[in-house]
């Protein structure tokens, strides 16, 4: 009964926040480079309700999504496919047709296992050359796992599950669908006359009843277990902050026992541990033992030789990732740790330490100090992400702060960016949170917002573009920035709080329009009369002809050409004309 009063103030309080607040365009503190803010790309920021219903999908929330739910979104290594976790389903979609292509049993987190062989275009004649290889004959080509659902208050239950799809995005073998209402209605006419017969039950009082509604749940919870049974499970198992799948896609980390208990009254035994699975052998490979509180965070170094784990107990544990066997630890930061990143080319990670308000990148061989965020953070620092070459971190903090920090520079530059305030101070400003980071390319950073808006920012460009949340809209959804570049089609596919996916073209850098005038350029001053004139004593001799030169074709030809060049460089087809002048000298 408290809880439920509890959730239902908070749910309030965030319905308030959501109606009455809307993300400034015009920050405090905005992205830029060399003291240059950056501009809005061509037609940013959009809202949600401008994207058209052709490129909008509505995610089927059931019932058991709950009031307020969380969502999760991948894509798969091909870019080809979509998994949207909502409630207790996954939703499985292609992102070319957008169609909605499985439906499974599954919540919480959700992840494709990376494409290696099995993602690569296959022909037909390797494919009749190779029909003893299941996966390019009719095998599975994704894998996805994702968590059970449990008959609880919470979606997400103990054990991780793993599915098998063939290339359209579809279960290799799914069973037949269960009619579970009219399953129940025979069942219960089934003993109905018992009831009535032995038992002095009425057939009114069987009518009025949930019996029959409660075999309808009975049924479709054991269709569920049927479902997944027929799948790889791993039980006693919860996904942990960070990405899971080793690089080449043949290993998986887990968390058992991560209740937050202090070590000083449970037994080590009971103490949280990561666990390692193989995912081609289908077993349990070594756990990782040592931590003594709730672990946050585990990920594999980009190279696959390095786990690391991240815990609320002061440290940050290296390890081999072949044998398990503990390579260093870090002292105890004296504060709960919650993430980290490994670089690039894997050899640095920064973690956040101290309760999340310390930063600092280690040395992953050694575990030494390379270099510390310059300012002390007040909130909590869940999101760290490094640029592909390895030059900028990305900080989220929970507030309405996030950073751009280049750590091996001498200055250890930091570029903040903050949310506006209102005058007389921000409402609901402690709702309204800078809290995810994550860079989509090496060139493209998404910060997302607490309210769902999302704002990119290409570091090259300095342009950004903007995703923002429609005014006065309440949504009962949260997603961990649910956004995605596929680079294939320049295209931006996000999962957005409301339980809608949107695709946005990439815009590009805003330029003047041709109609709108540029900045006034200088007048040339004239030259003195002189009352002479210029005598032209010299014309240049053209350059030669090259054989097989366009000078030899038609003058139809030569000026076709000439209108291509002029296409593909961009410039306007007079422009050679121009160049005639340098031909010319005079005195």
């Amino acid at each position: 009964m408290r809880h439920d009063l509890l959730r239902k103030a908070a749910d309030t309080v965030r319905g308030q926040f959501l109606a009455g607040w809307s993300f400034a365009i015009d920050p405090n503190h905005d992205f830029r480079i060399a003291n240059e803010s950056a501009d809005w790309a061509s037609g940013h920021p959009f809202t949600w309700d401008c994207c058209p219903s052709s490129r909008t999908i509505s995610v089927p929330l059931g019932d058991d999504a709950g009031h307020y739910h969380s969502m999760y979104s991948a894509v798969s290594g091909d870019e080809a496919l979509f998994a949207v976790s909502a409630g207790k389903k996954i939703y499985v979609y292609d992102l070319e047709s957008k169609e909605l292509r499985q439906t499974l049993d599954g919540c919480g987190n959700v992840f494709f296992r990376p494409i290696d062989r099995r993602g690569e275009d296959i022909s037909e004649t390797e494919l009749e050359s190779s029909p003893e290889d299941e996966t390019l004959n009719g095998g599975p080509k994704y894998t996805l796992i994702c968590s059970v659902p449990s008959s609880g208050r919470y979606a997400e239950g103990a054990s991780l599950v793993i599915w098998d799809l063939d290339k359209n995005g579809r279960l290799l073998d799914e069973d037949e669908p269960l009619d579970a209402p009219a399953l129940a209605a025979k069942a219960l006419a089934s003993i109905s006359a018992d009831l009535t017969t032995h038992h002095e039950w009425s057939s009114d009082f069987i009518g009025r009843s949930t019996l029959a509604a409660d075999i309808e749940t009975a049924l479709k919870k054991a269709e569920t277990e049927h479902h997944i049974a027929h799948n790889t499970i791993i039980p006693v198992a919860r996904f942990v902050g960070g990405d899971p799948i080793s690089p080449d896609g043949s290993r998986l980390l887990y968390l058992t026992s991560d209740a937050s208990t202090p070590s000083d009254i449970r037994d080590v035994d009971d103490a949280p541990w990561i666990g390692v699975w193989d995912l081609n052998a289908g077993k349990e490979l070594y756990r990782l033992h040592g931590h003594t509180d709730t672990i946050t965070w585990a990920g594999f170094s980009p190279n696959g030789t390095r786990i690391a784990t991240v815990s609320w107990d002061g440290t940050m544990r290296m390890h081999d990732a072949y044998t398990g066997s503990l390579t260093w630890v870090t002292e105890d930061s004296r504060g709960q740790c919650w993430t980290a990143a490994f670089s690039p080319d894997g050899k640095q990670i920064v973690w956040s330490s101290k309760n999340g308000g310390v930063i600092k990148v280690l040395d992953v061989e050694t575990g030494g100090c390379n270099a510390t965020f310059p300012q002390k953070l007040n909130h909590w620092a869940r999101s760290l992400a490094w640029t592909a070459d390895g030059c900028y971190i990305a900080i989220g903090t929970g507030s309405p702060s996030a950073y751009v920090w280049r750590p091996l520079e001498t200055d250890g530059a930091v570029m903040e960016i903050k949310l506006k305030k209102e005058e007389g101070g921000r409402k609901f400003g402690s709702m309204a949170d800078l809290n995810s980071v994550k860079w989509l390319d090496d060139a493209k950073l998404a910060v997302g917002c607490s309210d769902g808006s999302v704002v990119v920012w290409d570091r090259f460009s300095n342009a950004k573009e903007g995703f923002l949340k429609t005014q006065g809209q309440v949504t009962d959804g949260y997603t961990p920035l649910g956004i995605h570049f596929l680079k294939e089609k320049e295209t931006y596919v996000n999962l957005d709080h409301d339980g809608k996916i949107r695709f946005w073209r990439h815009s590009v850098p805003a330029f003047p329009s041709w109609w709108e005038k540029g900045p006034a350029k200088p007048e040339k001053e004239a030259y003195p009369a002189t009352g002479k004139y210029v005598k032209i004593t010299k014309r240049a001799t053209p350059k030669p002809s090259e054989p097989n030169s366009s000078e030899e074709l038609p003058v139809v030809e030569r000026l076709t050409q000439r209108v291509k060049l002029a296409d593909s460089k961009k410039a306007p087809v007079d422009e050679w004309l121009e160049k005639g002048a340098e031909l010319w000298t005079a005195e």
